[in-house]
């Protein structure tokens, strides 16, 4: 005689006196449906949407330089006033005037209308004029860029990641870059015209006897 008796988790088999106990898992006899979280993990890690490669998007510097003249500069990413993220070796290729200044920073408000002239005469001279707002606000920054006029390009660094790795020590400071990404000179604290005029036609110059 055989009897079975099913208590939810197996099937027992009594059979002469003989019990056998024969264990069915049943998640295994049914069908696949969708996965567990590891295997969501396994197939779709994180950072990668729709099968997308990877792409980095942290903020800061991304690779470390120096700051005196004739080195690397640090190439850095932060985000521009639309929210875009924007990373210094975008522009290699062309010269970089790399001006670090604030909205609470009385010499500054004198300096960038100089700026922003020198950026109305940068694509036919082949330059880029880059701000990077130090220790402010992006709003801030773009009530000033508004009441300014400013139209070159303008990141925030947030979290004074790139001003420290640049060892600025209060706005404005600026860094002139070649095409290369070397730091050609180094002014702290506001420039007259003259001053500025004068080292855009060394960086321009450079340019011209690279190519």
């Amino acid at each position: 005689m055989v009897r079975r008796q099913n208590d939810g988790s197996a099937v027992q088999i009594e059979h002469n006196g003989y019990v056998l106990r024969v264990i069915v898992v049943l998640s295994m006899l049914m069908p696949y449906s969708g996965g567990s979280e590891a295997g969501d993990v396994a197939a779709n890690p994180p950072g990668l949407i729709a099968g997308q490669p990877v792409v980095n998007l942290e903020l800061g510097i991304v690779t470390p330089g120096a700051t005196l003249p004739g080195t690397k500069a640090p190439d850095f990413r932060l985000k521009d006033l639309q929210g875009k993220p924007l990373q210094l070796s975008d522009f290699r290729g062309k010269p970089v005037v790399l001006n670090f200044f604030a909205s609470w920073c009385g010499p500054c408000l004198t300096e960038l209308p100089l700026l922003q002239e020198a950026h109305l005469q940068a694509e036919t001279q082949g330059f880029v004029v880059l701000g990077v707002g130090y220790q402010d606000s992006r709003g801030a920054i773009e009530i000033l860029a508004q009441e300014t006029n400013l139209t070159f390009p303008i990141v925030i660094d947030g979290d004074n990641s790139v001003g420290r790795a640049y060892r600025v020590i209060g706005p404005p400071y600026t860094f002139f870059i070649d095409a290369k990404g070397t730091v050609i000179d180094v002014i702290a604290g506001a420039m007259e015209q003259d001053v500025l005029e004068r080292h855009l036609s060394q960086l321009v110059i450079g340019q011209d006897d690279a190519a």
